[in-house]
């Protein structure tokens, strides 16, 4: 499994990849829709959240690529320590999220985006050169 994604915050880049075992791609079908919900975590003492959920076409039922045009999205950096220190920026439509390659067991795709800083003041975060290949857990639906 890899994620992978450049991230600028203020013109600063950071590079949130998680090792396989910090990536889960959740799918629910409903039909001819379907939720995605994609979550990387990294790190112990200074842990990267990213996650984005998506409705839009089952990527079983329609012609790949499919896109997931307007998905909300979260990037949180948590400091553990003496003095913990968290920041997070937030959408809630501004990832765009395409499925290049999807079986039903296995994802692959990329993402782009712009994510809000939770309070005033902060710059925006841009999602840039996103990509996800991960095994899939199907949740419900059918």
């Amino acid at each position: 499994m890899a994620f992978g994604v450049a991230l600028l915050v203020g013109g600063e880049a950071a590079t949130v990849s998680p090792s396989g075992q910090g990536l889960k791609f959740d799918y629910e079908p409903s039909g001819s829709l379907a939720a995605i919900d994609v979550t990387a975590t990294k790190g112990r003492h200074f842990n990267r959240v990213l996650n984005f959920v998506c409705v839009g076409p089952n990527p079983t039922m329609a012609p790949l690529p499919v896109t997931f045009p307007q998905c909300s999205g979260l990037y949180q950096e948590t400091r553990l320590g003496l003095h913990p220190r968290v920041k997070a920026w937030e959408t809630a439509v501004g990832i765009q999220v395409t499925i290049e390659a999807f079986d039903g067991t296995r994802a692959r795709g990329t993402f782009t985006g712009t994510l809000e800083y939770f309070a005033p003041g902060r710059p925006p975060a841009g999602l840039r050169n996103g990509t996800f290949d991960a095994d899939v857990s199907t949740v419900g639906g059918g």
